[in-house]
Parts: structure tokens; sequence; C-alpha cells
């Protein structure tokens, strides 16, 4: 029993020692990640963004790091933030409070703080936002960011901190002018109302929990003042500007006398500002005049001068303000700063500034005593060594070690002064507030509300910087509201479907590893050998129907990027959803890491893939055949889709599974599928017939060979050819030339294409020799189509078929601009990458067409999956949330078949109406395909049920309908959101 205690507590000693080496690493990488981004607003959108992703590992980093992230995340960086609040593509953590809130406000607190106590409270009304005026509902980036301060520098737990802006309207004209402000489009309220809602507010804070600490941050001068002498006596409140700033300021004149050998009764004080901060700063440091010598309340004031806009503040000006009064001496008006140190001689010069404090629950009430014994043991922390180097404050770095002290100093102070209570039992106040600080570990709450979700986000979206922003936020999106996310994407797939897919998934999968992205697939390794159906049987769905898989070995012309190939397999789940009507729990993604030959990613760090290289031969196929078999056990009639093999395993593969169970090679079927339609529609175009083409594909893969077969099959199909006539249609080019029958050692997948012919060592001889309608890309090689090779296809062509379909679009052969300029506006145009419209010399704006497959396998798939619901007569479909509930059935479609992929080819090209070609669009756009999709996958289960692949149930009468029915809708109602302007 001894022996087996020992082994257990050695066994949870390595856990915790495994968990703590992971936290160092996932730290490291994080920070490693900042540092690596050059622009601080970039760095300060990362943090927001890890904030939302791991809060936990985003306080870990700020707590460890003060010095070094505080600036990126608070000031100087935070001011531009204020600047783009609205604009910046971020979640708000805060609440916001306005005046059609009047008798619901409580309500609002109470639902916002949900089961935590909230401690402390920084409210802003952003009048007067650091030194950039008002900034109205952009005020609250400066709650957001003061309660940062609270956790960093004070060790409060960020879940009883609640960030609050009473936005009511704003006077700054530009941001009224700006439609992508957020904020209440007003002049800002005044007067009563103003003060209704604000004593709403205060009386809410108040009765939401006992001892609340309130922070007024960054409220206009003739607001500022009035609420905190109105509010200071009833609710434990202070101004951070007036006071929390005069702290700080008093503190580092404590430390100057230090290094000056002076006393506090020589100095003379010379304010510039006289606002909340400047007038702040005066009073406490009278005040530490009294204390220190006796003097009276007139003669310490005696002691600080004022200047405002207008010059010194003195008895002779007519326009002071209330709170300028008490600093009026009677001296001559002095209208320049520089004449008043002229004049006055002053020891100490002093400019606005801003900077945060900290409280326990004890405060019952805040006064200036408080502020000035805060001073007082701020200076006294500063050790001799910064002094001696003109540093008046601690640093930063400094402050983590120091906050106990400086809490428990002013936890002593408020104790004897009877401003607070001890706690019963407590002896040691250090001791006490340690086990107080907030460690990360315990998540912040997360708040939400309704109120036009969708459309926050998409405009949120709509001002990210970078396609990798972009797919970073949506990412998030669909991990913490995936019903907002599909409602996005399903919604608008012509714009954001290049941010989740091509072109953008390449640099997703490039830097996978390094993406601050929880993985949503399932990795298989050589070590899960034996186990992989365990593994199936543990994925979180289990109602199945779509796999998509891939090794990574050849991830779009990218190559071999091992497990960030994972990013390929989620990309093209989110097709199935978008575009089949899928619902996605119904999909999982897998990624079979079996190592990379990619050197660089084998020396990263950030990788996280097998750290060897690729697995090959007997070991590599015993892997897939138990996978495929585990999926076949698992679920008989699950479709399995082969995403980015490389072509030594492609081709393969698909011959030796496709008769044992349902599957498909996207890159050999779906892309020539896609690329057939194109054709078609082109011959639409130019008046030819498909007999009349001869194709040269530039790239003689997967793709390559797939489009060859394809349309071979419909050479055959619709001209009465034989296979062997129809396949002379085609011509492949590779790295070593035209593929033909003179040269030896050519791979299997390209023999049927080596015709009898002479051999051209490079594509632009090729292009001459064959002289083709039709001249396709699937080769990876940036800019194959020359101007030289583009030039030849217009001489040979009235108008030339041009299909550069390499992705991403920096891989792409040609771009639509070139190819219009290089034919003399003739060339038939379809990418595989979007590229942008293009407008003519005579003022015709010209849009390309994306050949792209992801508008193929989930129109395949999609009557094979109803094929299942299909075969089931003894059930009655009761609505489209219940049909994907009810369990799969024994189904006739056991292939996909090469007939399947033509219908479907043949099905998209009808699709395209008369008016989408004269525009240049060969295929259905993406917006398109809303409406379209239902049609094709009706016509493709009439073709399944004509051929018999499937049955039909007996109920449905009326494929169309009863595929609209079927398609996925994310719900509508009680959406989750997070808080919205």
């Amino acid at each position: 029993m001894a022996t087996t205690g020992v082994r257990q507590r050695r066994h949870a000693l390595m856990g915790e020692s495994r968990f703590t080496m992971m936290t160092i690493i996932a730290e490291n990488a994080a920070m490693e990640t900042v540092r690596g981004i050059e622009k601080e607003l970039d760095k300060y959108l990362y943090m927001r963004q890890l904030h939302h992703e791991n809060p936990n590992l985003y306080y870990k980093l700020l707590i460890n790091n003060a010095q070094e992230l505080l600036p990126v995340v608070y000031a100087p960086t935070v001011g531009q933030v204020y600047m783009d609040y609205s604009k910046l593509p971020i979640h708000i953590y805060g609440l916001v409070i306005r005046p059609e809130h009047r008798g619901k406000i409580f309500k609002r607190l109470k639902e916002w703080s949900g089961h935590h106590r909230v401690r402390v409270v920084v409210v802003t009304d952003g009048e007067r936002v650091l030194g950039l005026g008002d900034l109205g509902f952009n005020g609250m980036a400066i709650a957001e960011g003061k309660i940062l301060l609270y956790t960093v520098m004070a060790g409060v737990n960020p879940a009883v901190c609640m960030p609050c802006c009473l936005d009511v309207g704003t006077n700054n004209e530009t941001l009224l002018a700006d439609p992508t402000y957020q904020g209440l489009r007003q002049k800002r309220l005044e007067g009563p109302e103003y003060d209704d809602l604000v004593d709403e507010f205060m009386n809410a804070v108040k009765a939401l929990h006992d001892h609340t600490l309130l922070q007024f941050e960054d409220f206009g001068n003739h607001n500022a003042f009035r609420l905190l002498e109105k509010y200071a006596p009833l609710q434990c409140s202070f101004n951070d500007d007036i006071q929390g700033t005069a702290c700080i300021t008093l503190a580092g004149v404590f430390s100057a006398l230090r290094i000056t050998g002076k006393s506090i009764q020589d100095q003379r004080v010379v304010v510039l500002g006289a606002g909340e901060a400047g007038t702040g700063v005066g009073q406490l440091i009278c005040r530490a005049i009294r204390a220190e010598t006796g003097m009276t309340v007139e003669e310490s004031l005696q002691r600080c001068f004022y200047l405002d806009s207008k010059g010194l503040i003195c008895k002779s000006r007519t326009d002071l303000q209330h709170h300028k009064l008490p600093f009026a001496h009677d001296i001559p008006h002095m209208s320049s700063l520089l004449e008043a140190v002229t004049q006055l001689k002053p020891t100490i010069l002093v400019g606005a500034c801003t900077q945060g404090g900290a409280f326990t629950k004890e405060i019952v009430e805040i006064t200036d005593d408080v502020f000035l014994q805060a001073a007082k043991i701020l200076a006294g922390m500063t050790p001799e060594e910064l002094l001696e180097d003109a540093q008046l404050f601690p640093t930063i770095a400094d402050m983590k070690d120091l906050v106990v002290h400086l809490i428990s100093g002013l936890a002593e102070f408020m104790v004897a002064s009877g401003l607070g209570r001890q706690p019963a039992g407590v002896t040691n106040w250090p001791d006490y507030i340690k086990s107080k600080m907030y460690q990360p570990g315990v998540t912040p709450a997360l708040v939400v509300e309704k109120h036009h979700v969708v459309t926050r986000e998409l405009y949120i979206l709509r001002q990210t910087y970078t396609p990798i922003q972009r797919y970073l936020f949506l990412r998030h999106l669909l991990d913490s509201q995936p019903d907002i996310f599909w409602n996005l994407m399903i919604n608008n797939a012509e714009e954001l479907l290049p941010d989740v897919y091509t072109p953008t998934v390449g640099d997703v999968c490039l830097n996978y590893c390094s993406l601050p992205i929880k993985t949503r697939g399932l990795y298989i390794k050589e070590q899960n050998s034996g186990r992989i159906l365990e593994k199936l049987e543990n994925w979180r769905h289990q109602d199945i129907r779509v796999v998509v898989v891939t090794d990574g070995e050849r991830i779009l012309g990218l190559g071999d990027l091992g497990a960030g190939g994972m990013g390929i397999s989620e990309g093209k789940i989110i097709l199935y959803t978008v575009f089949g009507g899928l619902n996605p729990e119904h999909c999982i993604p897998i990624c079979i890491d079996v190592g990379t030959n990619k050197e660089s990613f084998l020396q990263d760090p950030q990788y996280y893939g097998v750290r060897h290289k690729r697995l090959r031969g007997e070991k590599y196929d015993a892997l897939i055949h138990e996978l495929v078999h585990a999926l076949k056990k698992w679920r008989p009639h699950v479709l399995l889709q082969f995403e980015d093999f490389g072509n030594t395993n492609a081709f393969r593969l698909l011959d030796k599974y496709r008769n044992e169970v349902c599957c498909f090679n996207d890159d050999i079927q779906a892309t020539a599928c896609i690329s057939l339609a194109g054709i078609l529609n082109s011959l639409r175009i130019t008046g030819k017939k498909l007999e009349e083409q001869r194709i040269l594909v530039f790239g003689a893969g997967e793709a390559g060979t797939g489009i060859g077969k394809i349309v071979a099959l419909a050479v055959v199909q619709q001209c009465g050819l034989t296979q062997e006539e129809a396949l002379k249609f085609c011509y492949l080019v590779d790295s070593h030339g035209l593929v033909c029958k003179s040269r030896s050692q050519l791979a299997p997948h390209k023999l049927p294409f080596a015709h009898d012919i002479v051999h051209q060592p490079d594509l632009l001889s090729s292009v001459r020799s064959v002289r083709p309608t039709v001249l396709i890309g699937a080769s990876a090689v940036a800019g194959a189509f020359s101007k030289e090779v583009l030039e030849v296809m217009q001489e040979c062509n009235e108008r030339p078929v041009i299909f550069p379909l390499s992705n991403p679009t920096s891989m792409s052969e040609c771009t639509f601009e070139d190819a219009y300029k290089y034919t003399g506006g003739t060339a038939v145009f379809a990418s595989g990458s979007p590229f942008p419209s293009y407008v003519t010399l005579e003022g015709k704006t010209l849009y390309p067409s994306q050949v792209n497959n992801a508008y193929i396998s989930i129109h395949i798939l999609r009557p094979f999956i109803l094929s299942d619901i299909l075969s089931l007569n003894s059930y009655r479909i009761i609505s489209a949330e219940d049909w994907y509930r009810m369990a799969a059935v024994l189904t006739k479609c056991k292939m996909i078949s090469d007939e399947l992929f033509l219908t479907t080819a043949e099905l998209i090209a009808g699709a395209v109406s008369e008016a989408r070609l004269e525009s240049g669009m060969l295929v259905p756009t993406f917006s398109d395909m809303k409406e379209v999709a239902p049609h094709l996958i009706a016509g493709i289960c009439e073709f399944i049920v004509k051929t018999g692949q499937g049955t039909k149930p007996p109920d449905v009468m009326d494929w169309l309908d009863y595929v609209k029915e079927q398609m996925y809708k994310p719900p509508d109602n009680d959406v989750p959101a997070f808080p919205s302007p």
C-alpha cells in the first residue's frame, strides 16, 4: 500500500511538472509571437484575441511580463485604440449604459455580474479621454484598460471587475459623421437628464454589492469635480484623474525631495493644467504641506500656482471655474508658462498625467488622507540606487513584489484612521493580502446580451486589417458563438469564404502551429496504431456523415506542411455546411500526422507535429488501412474525402479504397469536375463544340490528370468516341516538358496522356506545338502563363480559354488582368483563387470566375447523406432540426462513380444564366450558391436514384422541396452574444 501511495504521489508530481512545463511553453510561445509583431496596434489586437480565447494565459503573460506588455495593452498604445475603438475587430467586455436603459440599470448590472460579486467598477462617459477629447462610446477602451491595472498591479480577480461606459452621445462631429462609430449618434446628454442617469447608475452600483469600489475615469471637468463631491460621501468612490494622478505625482515629489535634500515646505510648485489632474495635484500637495508643517489651508495654497489655456490663475481673472478659485492668488497675470517660470522661479514643475490605483474591499470611504498616505508609502519604496539614477518611482516590474507592501500599509492606515475595518482573524496584513491576490486560473465570466449580433460581427470583421486577422476573428467566433459564425458564413459566402478557405487558408496552413487557435479536428499518428477506432468512438460528436482526411504532404501549392495540413481539412468542412447545408456536427476533419520532410518545420520549436521525416512504405499503408476500416466499422456509410495527399499516394489510395468505402479524392475528381463545368460554359461563349477543343494542362499531378480523364469521359459520352480517341483531346505538360510517348519513366497516371507527338521542353514551346483552345494551370508555378504564352494563345484562338487554377493566389499561373491584357481582351477566364474585377479602357467592368472545387464535393456528398434518410421508410421527417438526430440505416450508395462527377459538372454549367456568361462568369458565384445549391443537390439525387445507386422513400414527392427542408439553418433564437453597443 505504501508503495502504491508513493507511486501515486510520484505520478501526481510528474503530472504537475508536465502541466507546468506545458504552461511555460505556451507562455514563451505567446511572448515570442508578440515580440515578432512589428506594429503596436497589431500587438494589442493579438493580446485582445488571446484575452478572448485563453484568458488564463493572457493574465499570466501580463502579470509575469508587466514591464513589457502594459505599454501594449495600456498607455501609450491605448491612445490609438481609443481613436479607432469602434473600428477594431474586438469584442466588448464592458457594460454599456444608455439613456434608453433608464429604469433597468440595476437589472443590467445584475445580469452582467452573474454569480460574481463585483468589487470594482471603472466608469467613464468618454467626454475627456486622455488628451484626445470627447470620444463618446470609444471611452469604453479606457475603462477596460484601467480594469487590467487592478489585476496586473493589485492582484484583483478580473471576474469581479466591471468596466462601464455611460454612452450619452458625443459632441465630436467627426465621430457622429463616421459610419463605423458604434456609439449613440446624438449630441452629448446634459443637465437633469444626464444627472438622473448617473444617479440611477450610482444607486444601482451601491445596491448591487456592499463596499464596491467605484472609479470615475475621464469625465469632463464640469462633471468630474461635482460628481466626486456629490458621491464620495455616499459611495466608496474616487476620481482617478483628480486623485489618482495627484497621488502618484506627490509620490514623485517625495522621492525628488530625497534626492535634493529639501523639505516640502520649501517648495514652490507650478502646475501646467488646471483641470482634474492639475487641481488634484495641487490639493494633495497642499495637504502634504499642512501635514508636515502645520500651515493653514490658505498658507499651503500659496505654494501652488496654476496655468490653464489662458495663462496664470490669479484673482484679476473673472472667467475662473469653481475648482480653480482656491489657487487664484493676488499676483499679476502672466500669459505664458515661460513667463510664469521666469517670474515665480518654481522648484517643481508639474504637467497633467494619468495613473491608476488599487483598493481592498474594506474601504468604506476614500479621503485625501488616504491618497497622501499612499504617496508617502510609494515614495518610501523607491530604493536609493534608483534615486541615484534620478528614477523617482519603482519600475513596473518591481511593483509585482512591492504591491503587497503598498496595500498592507494603506490597509493599516485606514484601520488606524477609522476609515476601514480589519477582518476577523487577520493578524498579518501581508499574508492576508497575498492570499487574496488573483492568480490566473479562474476564467472571468463572459457576459452576454442580445442585440443585432450577426450584423455587429460582420461589421467588426470588415474593419479587420489582414486576411489572417480575419481568419482568426472568424475562427474564434466559430469556437465561442458557432450559431453566429454559421449565420455569417451562409449569408455572406461570397465575402467571407476567402477568409476561411482559399486563398487565406494557405497562410493558415503554413503558420498553423503558431496560430492562437484550438484544433477542431482529430490527429491520427503512428503511435495510435491499434487504437484508431477507439479514438473515433471518443470523438465529441458521433452522428458523423462526412470525413475530410489529409496527410499534409501536398497542401495547395505549398508542399509538405505536415501537421499544418489540419487547416485544409478544417477549411473543407466549412464548405459542407455553407454550400451543402450539412449540419457541422456531422463532419470531422482529420489529419494523419506521419511526419514532414520540410526541414524548417522540423527545426521550428512551435511546430507540434511529429518531428521526423515522413513515414513511407508498409507502416504508412498499415496506418491508412486501419483508419479506413475503423471509419467503415464506426460509421458504415460515412463519406470519406481524401484531401491534398502527395501524388505518390493520392492515385493508389483512391484506386485501392473507392470500391471498399464511399470515398473520392477532391484534388483528382472534384477539381476536374468544376474545371469541366467551366469548359462547358466557355463553349457557350465561344460558340464552339467540345469535339473541336484541344486542351493543354500545365501540371501533370492529381488535378491535371483528373481534368484530362473527366474531359475524355465527356467526349466519350457527348461525341460518341472511344476512350482512346477521347484521351487525345488532352495534353499534359510537367516539369520536364510535354508528356509524350518518347519519354521514358513516366509515372503510371501520366501514361494515358503520352501521345505520339514530338517532345517539347517547356510550356511555351508546347503551346506553340499543340495550339490549344483551352489552357489550364494546375502546376503551382506562379506566373507560368507569361506574356509570351498568353500572346500565343491569342494568336491561335479568337477567344482563348485560360484557367489558372493553382491555389493560393500567390501560386496562380497568371492574374485576371494579365490574361485580359495579353490576349487583347479576348480571353475567357476562370481561376482557382479569387481575383479582383477588371475595368477595361472602355469602362466596362469584367468579373473573373472562380473555378474552385468548393462547389463540387458538397453537392455530390449531400445526396449520399440524404439517401440514408431516404431509406428510413418507417420514419416521418418532423422538422429540419429532427432529421439529423435519426439513426442512419444501410444505403445502396456504395461508391462515387466518374459518371456522377460528369453529371455534376453538367448541372453546374447549366445553372449559369446567359446574363452571367456575358459578364464573364463561367460558374455560379459563391453568393449564388445559396439559391443554386438545392437545385444541384436535387438533380444529383435524381441521377443517383435513376442509376440505382440510392433509393427514394415513397413519401418524398419532390426532390427540391425535400432538399430545401434538410439544409442546415443556424438557430435564430436565443443566440448568446457579447455586449453590443
